[in-house]
């Protein structure tokens, strides 16, 4: 019987509300709405803008923390240095390349 009478007086989820007048914009305001929204403009069709499947892969990119590295996670299957730079010698110091150590004997 309760439930019946509950049903009837429906009271409204959200009463109405009286919102106070629009306040008018002034030509400074106008103005820097008009120079925003030409800067959005620019940066959302810029060539150079990053949209949102880079930014998803790089969330899926793994992070290696130092903390990590304590813990004995290691750096995973990273290819070492020289698997991935294949050194030219025009660019690096001879001693490199010559295959022994010059320096202060011990």
């Amino acid at each position: 019987a309760d439930v019946d009478a509950a049903a009837e007086e429906q009271r409204p989820l959200y009463p109405e509300l009286q919102l106070p007048p629009h306040a008018k914009t002034r030509d400074e305001e106008e103005r820097l709405i008009l120079r925003r929204r030409a800067l959005m403009h620019y940066w959302y069709t810029s060539p150079y803008r990053l949209g949102a499947a880079a930014a998803a892969s790089e969330a899926l990119a793994p992070v290696t923390r130092h903390s990590d590295l304590l813990r004995g996670g290691g750096l995973g299957a990273r290819p070492s240095l020289a698997a991935v730079v294949e050194p030219n010698a025009e660019y690096y110091p001879s001693e490199l390349f010559s295959g022994r150590r010059e320096g202060k004997a011990a």
